[in-house]
């Protein structure tokens, strides 16, 4: 068992909430916000540090970009690893995450291991068959014992080394797509439907919607993680042109809203 880790995690879902769970119940770690980390930066002192991000147009999402390139990790740090989640395509992320550590040239770490796991889509465009999704979170055990005696172990792999030229000139088109003709970040909400539970705003992982005459009000530093249409129980939130269906939603099971609510102040 390790007695000082920490493992780091960005969720929309709560894929990634459900992996460092997972893993930090394995390797007796803390589990520890990205959003809170970076709202109050600190040198890192464990032995052992994770990263836990979801894939976003095949690539990191720019908050766990600034994760990489701010975080400050002290001589104390002995085994660094990412585990990035996709829904059918990791892309270019673990790469992205490997590069981004080695150009921080830490003169007593660099990235030992990466990891990819394969959950259900949370993007709304490509959602998941239901057959599928339930394949896959039946295997998140295994694929989180293989990782966790990895870790245990201290083994390093190269899975965090490897570029794909193909995806680095891919992932420039995603996010313009998203932006200028999904309009994603135009946030809103359908009073119609909306039922003012406060869903929205207990797993929002930026903190930035709040309720006003039991509404939400969507303000400034949206993540674009669609944690807020993927968890509404009644479809009431739009992205722009986007609004997910019932049978289009889908946020991990194995996390509820108030464990998304509290572990996003956890840093």
């Amino acid at each position: 068992m390790i007695s000082l880790a920490r493992i780091f995690y960005f969720s929309g879902t709560g894929n990634s909430l459900a992996i460092a769970k997972g893993l930090a119940g394995r390797l007796d770690a803390r589990v520890c916000s990205i959003p809170a980390y970076l709202d109050d930066p600190y040198t890192i002192r464990d032995e052992v540090v994770g990263v836990v991000s979801p894939v976003h147009c095949t690539e990191l999402p720019p908050i766990v970009e600034k994760f990489f390139r701010r975080f400050q990790l002290a001589d104390t740090v002995q085994y660094l690893f990412t585990v990035v989640n996709a829904g059918s395509v990791a892309g270019d992320a673990l790469g992205e995450a490997g590069n981004l550590v080695a150009r921080r040239r830490f003169p007593h770490v660099e990235m030992t291991a990466g990891y990819e796991i394969f959950l259900p889509d949370g993007s709304i465009f490509f959602s998941t068959p239901p057959r599928k999704q339930q394949a896959m979170l039946a295997s998140l055990d295994t694929e989180l014992d293989r990782i966790a005696r990895d870790v245990a172990d201290r083994v390093h792999n190269e899975e965090h080394l490897t570029r794909n030229p193909l995806w680095m000139a891919g992932k420039k088109l995603g996010w313009p797509v998203l932006d200028k003709f999904f309009r994603v970040k135009e946030r809103s909400v359908d009073p119609a439907r909306c039922i003012g539970c406060g869903t929205c705003v207990q797993v929002c992982p930026a903190q930035c919607i709040t309720l006003e005459n039991r509404l939400p009000v969507f303000g400034e530093g949206c993540v674009s993680c669609f944690a807020c249409a993927q968890w509404c129980p009644k479809q009431a939130v739009s992205l722009g042109r986007l609004r997910p269906q019932a049978d289009k939603q889908y946020h991990n099971p194995r996390v509820t809203a108030t464990e998304m609510e509290e572990a996003k102040l956890q840093r």
